[in-house]
């Protein structure tokens, strides 16, 4: 049996779907290729490239049985069909595609696929196949992106396994949009030393957030006891309340979306040291397949000990 591979560089694909009269002009080709095989016996290959797409035979070189030629092309993916997860608190939401695996006619089930995340408008694209999974059990294909901000469309080309032949790549799936929004923290004040008096004159931990996709807007916080590498969980039991910071029990939910607060007294500081406050905004509710990020971080020095920094006037 010899296999024959399609010629260097690159690999052999499909531009497209034929229409139902090419593709059976290709079948009586593929047929006719055959009859020629049979006749001429022996250790024998052919490839059909062009509109046809890559089809490849195989012939048995044994003569003391029938001759046998195999003939299948890989079909074209199916679209990807995208969903929008909330993300975690603090973290982006996720997006996952799902799309079925490709049978090849007569013969298995494609199991490697080549995904790509391309803009929107076209320009540069990158691949995200790192992230599948194939399930042959169920037949289907997912996998998980985290896009950055932007307008996203996704793809899938199946690939044969081992070999440089590939079907042709899916239509795209439908945009799934990353939108940017404007998250500001107006207090406390960057870089500033704060005592027990100044900190609470200064009022709670608070800020804003501008744009964005759909009417649902959230914000959760972050304060980090840079000194300890902890962070505050929402108690107020002074150091026990500070926790390591891998967990989302560490970002706490603010009040309030466009203006927000977190109440975070002068008793809540475990000592003296530097904090740093992230405010982290997540938007969602619009079109189904649109969603908005952001985040700000600051940080100051509280320090009950110390005389404070001047207060600035609050805009």
């Amino acid at each position: 049996m010899i296999g024959v591979i399609p010629p260097a560089p690159g690999r052999a694909q499909v531009p497209g779907p034929l229409p139902a009269r090419a593709r059976a002009r290709c079948r009586l080709l593929a047929r006719a290729a055959l009859g020629v095989l049979g006749a001429i016996g022996g250790l024998a290959g052919v490839l059909l490239l062009g509109p046809c797409g890559a089809v490849a035979y195989w012939v048995s070189t044994d003569t003391t049985g029938p001759a046998a030629a195999g003939v299948s092309s890989i079909p074209q993916g199916a679209a990807p069909s995208a969903t929008v997860a909330d993300g975690t608190a603090g973290s982006d939401p996720v997006v996952t595609l799902s799309f079925p695996v490709v049978v090849v006619p007569g013969g298995p089930s494609v199991t490697q696929y080549d995904v790509t995340r391309q803009a929107a408008s076209g320009s540069a694209s990158s691949s995200i196949s790192g992230s599948c999974t194939v399930d042959q059990s169920q037949g289907t294909v997912t996998c998980d992106d985290e896009p950055p901000v932007g307008r996203w469309q996704y793809t899938d080309t199946p690939v044969l396994a081992g070999s440089q032949w590939t079907g042709p790549a899916s239509a795209a799936s439908a945009v799934v949009t990353h939108a940017a929004l404007d998250v500001g923290i107006s207090s406390p004040t960057a870089g500033l030393t704060y005592d027990a008096a100044t900190w609470t004159a200064g009022g709670p931990i608070a800020g804003s957030v501008a744009g964005g996709q759909g009417a649902a807007v959230s914000v959760v916080v972050q304060v980090r006891d840079d000194a300890n590498g902890t962070c505050w969980n929402g108690g107020q039991n002074l150091a026990a309340a500070f926790v390591a910071c891998g967990s989302a029990a560490t970002w706490v939910t603010a009040e309030g979306s466009a203006q927000w607060t977190e109440e975070f007294s002068a008793l809540d500081f475990p000592g003296a040291a530097q904090y740093t406050v992230t405010a982290s905004a997540l938007s969602t509710g619009g079109a189904e397949l649109a969603y908005g990020t952001g985040s700000a971080q600051l940080s100051f020095v509280f320090d009950d000990t110390a005389t404070p920094s001047p207060p600035t006037a609050k805009r």
